[in-house]
This record gives structure tokens, sequence and C-alpha cells, in this order.
């Protein structure tokens, strides 16, 4: 009987050596192979008993549900992350999960682990785990991945992540109170005259002011934010906040309210103590100092899409403003008056252009069609855009001082083209150059149709022609009947009907047009197929 015997337990062991690899220890039961023991007797069954499993199904049973490690899913995201653990879970053939002691002989015992996989746990291999069932016959539900070690600077982004950003409301609330020392600060030149009274003087200290408040802010407000994404176009909307704040102690001057910035309009910008000028500031203190606090706050809450119009919007403000400010004042009758002052508006000339390159890379909103958008009311917008163009060709005439007769009656309706100053001139030219061209492509648009990347293209050109409107207009309008301007080119009471009608339906035109192109599907064209 020894022989036969001898060769029963070789052959069970080869069994258990196939189905567990080299390394059966990582199932949690001992290598018998390696042990000195005596080899165990099989005891015969009786003919009517059950057949029994071999031995190497209930090791594999007994390792991998005693000694799987649990599973660990990681969701990592910029906010949070989650940890599930979850036990190996293992399905059983019907006679295996109804008796599973049958697994085992009558003569034999259930194998223990090891000492040392008791003590320590190791993770199964899923390429052995999923050997192992196969052959058991079992099919697993989940295989328990090693789990690895996570990456050091992976784990401290993420956390880095998990980190509230500050409030986009506080930052915007402190460039805000920031702006608001201008004031002081202007009361302050003024008690020193000595500074004020050379033009020269005057413009190191604009440069001084305009270098030295984004650094003053940065190291006040932004330096002490903790795990605040700093955007560096936040400095220069502070400053231009900064800046209209100025611009309003100017318009209260001009406006004979202060006398705090006299000195800047004798010594400085001449041409700004005029009725445009008086305009342009009231324009740059309220309109544009609340664009700069909504730009703030699309900033710092780091969603571009959701404001690009707002920026599109006031650069294209901005920009006209510039162009119609400085060109009027080089022409105006007081141009011999320039001074280097004039130059310290070289940032607003720059800064739009650099910020509209960023703008046209940013996402671009979802754009979703509504009831607004059909063919009636491109046929309509087609019609009004045709006589916005013989209106605006014809201002443009009667600022040039043409003779002709449609000319001369415009020049009946706004006598304030003719004034002496030559911010009303800029004006038309700005008309013929920017205004007129805007109204042919929209046309040709709405007659031949658009694809989706020109109708993309012809939405950012009209928000930005309708913030070039809104200032401009605004300016003209307020100017044509402000105190400074000569009373033979103001408005009178009868002329005010069809001044305001005019001017207020051609900037009505270019924003409903500007919404109309958001929230439009491609054109169609009306002369198309």
């Amino acid at each position: 009987m020894d022989a036969p015997t001898d060769l029963t337990a070789s052959a069970m062991r080869r069994s258990r050596r196939r189905t567990l690899g080299k390394k059966p220890a990582r199932l949690g039961f001992e290598d018998e192979t390696s042990q000195e023991a005596e080899p165990t007797v099989a005891t015969p069954q009786p003919a009517s008993a059950a057949p029994s499993r071999p031995n190497s199904v209930s090791q594999v049973l007994a390792g991998i549900t005693k000694n799987a490690s649990p599973l660990r899913y990681r969701s990592r995201s910029t906010s949070r992350r989650q940890s599930l653990q979850s036990p190996l879970r293992v399905s059983l053939p019907g006679n295996l999960a109804a008796a599973p002691q049958q697994l085992f002989s009558d003569d034999e015992e259930e194998p223990e682990p090891s000492a040392g996989a008791a003590d320590v746990e190791e993770p199964v291999s899923p390429q052995l785990a999923g050997h192992a069932a196969e052959e058991a016959h079992v099919t697993p539900v989940r295989v328990a991945a090693a789990d690895q070690a996570a990456d050091p600077q992976q784990e401290e982004a993420d956390e880095e992540d998990e980190e509230p950003l500050m409030d986009p409301l506080l930052v915007t609330a402190g460039c805000a109170m920031a702006s608001f020392l201008a004031i002081p600060f202007l009361y302050a030149v003024d008690a020193h005259p000595e500074v004020i009274s050379d033009p020269v003087y005057m413009a190191v200290v604009g440069c001084v002011t305009l270098t030295a408040f984004p650094i003053l802010v940065y190291y006040s407000i932004f330096r002490h934010m903790p795990r605040f994404q700093f955007d560096v176009f936040m400095l220069f909307f502070a400053l231009f906040a900064f800046t209209s704040m100025v611009d309003l102690m100017l318009a209260l001057t001009i406006d004979g309210r202060s006398t705090v910035m006299k000195w800047y309009l004798d010594a400085g910008e001449s041409y700004l103590n005029s009725s445009y000028g008086f305009a342009a500031n009231i324009f740059d203190a309220t309109a544009h100092w609340l664009l700069y606090m909504v730009m703030i706050y699309g900033l710092s809450s780091h969603n571009p899409a959701s404001w690009r119009y707002v920026y599109l919007y006031w650069c294209g403000s901005v920009m006209f403003s510039l162009i119609n400010l400085l060109a009027g004042g080089t022409i105006s009758h007081i141009s011999h008056a320039l001074q280097p002052s004039s130059f310290l508006n070289t940032p607003y000339v720059l800064f739009p252009l650099i910020f509209l390159k960023r703008v046209f890379d940013t996402p671009r909103p979802a754009r979703r069609a509504d009831a607004f958008c059909r063919p009636s009311v491109d046929f309509h917008f087609a019609i009004f855009f045709v006589l916005a163009m013989i209106a605006i060709y014809v201002r443009f005439a009667a600022s040039a001082g043409s003779e002709w007769s449609l000319a001369r009656a415009w020049r009946e309706i706004e006598p304030t083209l003719t004034d002496e100053t030559g911010f009303f001139r800029v004006f038309g030219y700005l008309g013929l150059c920017y205004h007129i061209p805007y109204c042919l492509v929209v046309v040709a648009c709405l007659l031949l149709g658009a694809n989706r990347v020109q109708t993309e293209v012809l939405t950012d050109i009209s928000v930005l022609m309708a913030g070039g409107f809104m200032e401009t207009y605004f300016c003209f309008c307020v100017s044509a009947v402000y105190k400074l301007t000569n009373e033979a080119s103001r408005i009178s009471d009868e002329q005010a009907p069809a001044f305001w009608t005019i001017n207020v339906l051609l900037v009505l035109l270019t924003h409903v047009f500007a919404a109309h192109c958001i929230y439009s599907l491609p054109f169609k064209g009306l002369l198309s197929d």
C-alpha cells in the first residue's frame, strides 16, 4: 500500500503546483511541497458517497476568500476624491455553494494559512486569481487588484485642488475698495502745487502711479488670499478701475462741482475740458467701472465661456472711446496745447488689443436656438441695417461739411456736427470707416447665409460693435445737450424728438442684433435655395 499512497500524494502535489504557480503563499496557505512531513494516506470513500473535489479547489477557495485584499476604487476630480472599498465576491456553482464541506475528504482537515500569510495580507494578482478561479469552475464578479503606491506629486496636486478657492465676490469687493483710493490720492497731489505745476513732473507722477498701484493691489489683496488662482489681467482691470475714479473727479471738475483736478485740465489733457470730454469721463466712471468689476469677478470665477461677451463688449467700448477721444483732441482747435500727459492713455490703447487676443482664445458658450430665430426676423434686420447704412453715410457727409441737400438737412437735425471741436468730425469718420462696413457684412450674411464658423465670427464682431456704438453714441448724445457746447450747436427742443429717435434706434439695432447672433443658429440666407 505504500507505493500507491506515495503516487497519490505526489499527483495531488503536482496538481496544486499547476493551479497555484510558483508562489502559492500569496493565496494564504502553506506550500506543502516545501515541507518534509510524511505523506497523508487518503482513505478511500464508499461508492455511495458523493465524489470529492481535489484538494486544489479547497485551497484556491480558502486563499481567495480569506486573504484577498479589498478593492479600492478611486474617483478623483478637482473638487474631491472618493475611496470606495468593496471585498472580493465570487459566485460559486450550486453544488459548491450548497455543501462546501464536501470539498474535503473525511480524513483530511482544511489546511490552515501559514503564519506569514496570517500576519501580513498580500494582495492577489488579477492574473493569478482569475486563473485559480477558472480552474475551480467559479465566476469572479470582481477581482481585487494590487494597490499601487500613489504618485506623491499627484497626491499633493489633488489635495491642493480640494482646497476651496477664494470667493470671487471678495476679490471683486477688494478691487472696488482699492479703486476708491484714487480720491484721497488726488487730494494729496492737489495739496502739492510744486509737483503739479510742471507738465513733465505731472507725467512722471502719472507713470509712477500707474506702476505702483498694481504692485500695491497685488501685495495687499491677491498675495494674502489662500489658494487663489491669480490672473495678471486682474491687476490691469483693478488699475483701470482706479483711473475710472480719477475720471469721475475729472468729470466733476469739468462740471464745476469740484476743483481738485483743475490743474490737470490746465497743464495736462486740455482737450478734456469740453462737452465731449465730460461725456467720455462720465461713461468711463460709471459704465466702464461696472464692467471692470464684472470682468474681475469673471476672471476670479475661472469660467471664461460665461463672460466672453462681456469681455468683447468692453473691448469694443474702450477701443472706440480712445479712437474718438485721442483723434478728436489731436485735430481740435486746442491741439496746440497737447502735453506729455496725453501719453498716459497708452495702456488703454495696447491692453484692449492684448486682452482681445486672450478673449478670442477662450471657449465659446453653448449656442442654443429659440423662437426668436425665424426667416422673417432676418428679413427685418436686413431692412433696418440698410436704412442704418444710409443714415450713417448722410451723417458723415454732414460732419464733413458737404453741401449735399441731404447733408444740409441732416445738419438741421444735428447741429452739433458743426461744432468747432474735432470730436464730432471724427465721429462721422468712424461711421464711414467702421459702422458702414459692419452693416454691409451683416446684410451679406442675412441675405446669402453663413455657416457655423462665419456666424460665430459675426457674433463676436457684433458684440464688439455694440460696445463701440454704446460708448460713441452716449458721448455724442450727452455732448449735444451739455452746457459746454456752443448754443448754436446745441440740440434745441424742436430738434430733440428726431435727434433722440435716430440715435436711440441705431444703438438698439446693434444690441438687439448682437443678442440675435448669440442665440441663433447659422443663418440660412434669405436668397439662398
